[in-house]
């Protein structure tokens, strides 16, 4: 079958992930997270284009972008053709190392700029990495904050025009804890919701919908059995539960 077409935005901006192919890691150390932050500096400046936010995560990498003279397939080509004969070089490997196509979104307004933002760089604590986005060393948050202005830049331009016309406003909408959901990588289910919901009821004796119902620790503790037995993405078992996705990722 044909490829869907990747859908343009009219504003240039896209929120981008690559992931590891098979899922593999894309990062063995700090040096290579370094490089690939050089290797975005650089193709930033030769394509013209504006990286507005990233996050490195072990696996998979987020990235918004602004694409101004290159189009945005050439200026993914160039990043992950550099990351990868790179990466094979020092770890004496071959092949591919991201997935063969990489997703994106087009952002089309001020407002899911600002979703995809503080999506982005959320990842992490979502993640249960860590608990507080500046903890994260490898996103854009800390160069931000290292700014401690909103001008001079068309990212936090676009916050103060949004309303958050002061720093500390700024800060307060990234380190606020919420249900976003953007642009990720969909793994079809092996099996239905209504099949999902007959194995937790048959094997872990309890239906489904009743676990938000549960306190705490017997809530957790009949996730982690359902997780232990039933392998289906997070998405698939916070529709079943009704509990939410980014809660689930913590168990």
């Amino acid at each position: 079958m044909p490829r869907t077409a990747r859908k343009l935005s009219s504003t240039g901006l896209y929120h981008i992930i690559l992931r590891g192919v098979n899922r593999e890691a894309v990062f063995i150390d700090d040096e290579d997270r370094r490089q690939f932050l050089k290797i975005l500096k650089y193709i930033e400046k030769v394509s013209g284009c504006q990286i507005l936010c990233y996050c490195l995560m072990d696996n998979h990498i987020h990235i918004l972008l602004k694409v101004n003279d290159e189009p945005l397939a050439t200026i993914i080509k160039r990043i992950c053709g550099s990351y990868v004969l790179y990466f094979n070089k020092r770890h004496g490997r071959i092949g591919h190392l991201f997935q063969e196509r990489f997703r994106s979104e087009p952002v089309e307004s001020n407002r899911y700029f600002l979703t995809v933002f503080r999506y982005i760089l959320r990842n992490p604590v979502k993640a249960g990495m860590v608990k507080l986005v500046s903890e994260y060393r490898w996103s854009s948050y800390n160069e931000y904050v290292r700014a401690s202005t909103l001008t001079g830049s068309y990212s936090l331009n676009l916050f103060a025009e949004s309303g958050y016309n002061s720093f500390e406003s700024f800060k307060e909408y990234v380190n606020t804890p919420n249900e976003d959901e953007c642009l990720e990588y969909e793994e079809k289910p092996s099996i239905s919701d209504d099949e999902v919901k007959e194995i937790i009821e048959g094997i872990i004796g309890v239906c489904a919908s009743e676990i938000k119902k549960m306190d705490k620790s017997q809530r957790n503790a009949t996730i982690k059995r359902i997780k232990a037995i039933v392998d289906v993405p997070l998405r698939q078992l916070a529709r079943v539960t009704g509990l939410s996705k980014s809660l689930l990722s913590k168990i």
